[in-house]
């Protein structure tokens, strides 16, 4: 940790040498805990086959969107940020992508595992043990997908939030250089910062929970597709009117995140953002470009921690 006095106060803050090392510790770790698996042969072979799917799936939709998201765009290709000199940063958004899915395929890995070798995990064959015998049990699993929707929601906000602490920001630093971000930087996150937002799929492995991958997977794949849309950089109109009324992220709104960095931490829904107050609606002109130039700079204006940008009244203020 590294030791700074600010304001009287003694601030503690993870070092950057401690986030190079963690980038590639954390997926070493996750590659060599195969080493202690019943099969190991059978695990290496699983996660050789989930890096792959996760890798190459991810370079084929994120690129597929980027071109659809430019053609959709009003105008067609404009980019949010299009007053920006520096565009995407693909090389970096793709680089990073690789490792982050790369982890997720190590967490996937383990209940693809136990299933080959004939353990049980939380996946059922039917939706009635899914549901636990109840009665209408589609009805009952989609109440189980929009609950399971709001912890996931609740989980990456509060993650993005405490990931702008100036104590653990180092490890979230990572992300925000991709300031105007493509498809490809939705995933391009630090080591931590994947382990932190995907670590629950390691909860597949739990007898009992009762999920159908037939339901289920189609939540994780919205939910993926989401995240492309998220940091597209475009603005398609008819998703922007019609996911804001149900409350969801949308790519404008996340974009003003990766444009100003202060304000937008919800990565789903947007409720916790209304709810916190951490939107820049009132923000007047000047201070929008004035924080937009000092995050293009390199500066986030994160120094004291999302809370501390509130002004007294409990409005966003930015800071320099």
């Amino acid at each position: 940790m590294g030791a700074i006095t600010k304001k009287g106060k003694s601030l503690y803050r993870c070092t950057q040498w401690q986030a190079d090392f963690l980038f590639w510790a954390i997926p070493l770790f996750w590659t060599v805990v195969g080493v202690f698996s019943e099969h190991p042969k059978i695990w290496y072979q699983t996660l050789v086959s989930m890096a792959l799917a996760f890798c190459c799936g991810h370079f084929v939709l994120a690129a597929s969107f980027e071109f659809a998201s430019y053609y959709f765009a009003v105008p067609v290709g404009n980019r949010i940020q299009k007053q920006k000199s520096e565009g995407p940063k693909y090389v970096k958004e793709i680089g990073g992508s690789i490792v982050c899915m790369y982890i997720i395929a190590t967490f996937a890995t383990w209940p693809a595992y136990l299933s080959k070798i004939g353990k049980e995990t939380a996946f059922t064959d039917s939706i009635e043990d899914a549901t636990w015998g109840l009665p209408f049990p589609h009805l009952v699993y989609a109440l189980k997908i929009f609950v399971t929707m709001l912890f996931a929601d609740a989980h990456t906000f509060w993650k993005h939030y405490l990931l702008h602490r100036p104590s653990i920001y180092v490890f979230h630093k990572y992300h925000h250089q991709f300031h105007n971000p493509s498809t490809f930087a939705g995933y391009a996150i630090h080591p931590v910062e994947a382990f932190w937002t995907f670590c629950p799929i390691l909860l597949m492995t739990i007898p009992g929970l009762g999920l159908y991958f037939p339901m289920h997977f189609p939540f994780l794949f919205v939910f993926g597709l989401l995240n492309l849309y998220l940091h597209c950089g475009y603005n398609i109109p008819f998703l922007e009117r019609w996911l804001p009324a149900m409350y969801i992220d949308t790519s404008v709104w996340h974009n003003r995140h990766h444009e100003i960095s202060v304000s937008h931490f919800g990565e789903m829904l947007t409720v916790w953002d209304y709810y916190m107050g951490t939107t820049c609606d009132k923000w007047d002109p000047k201070s929008f470009k004035m924080q937009s130039v000092a995050v293009e700079k390199g500066i986030t204006g994160m120094d004291e921690g999302p809370r501390k940008s509130l002004a007294d009244d409990g409005t966003q203020k930015p800071r320099g």
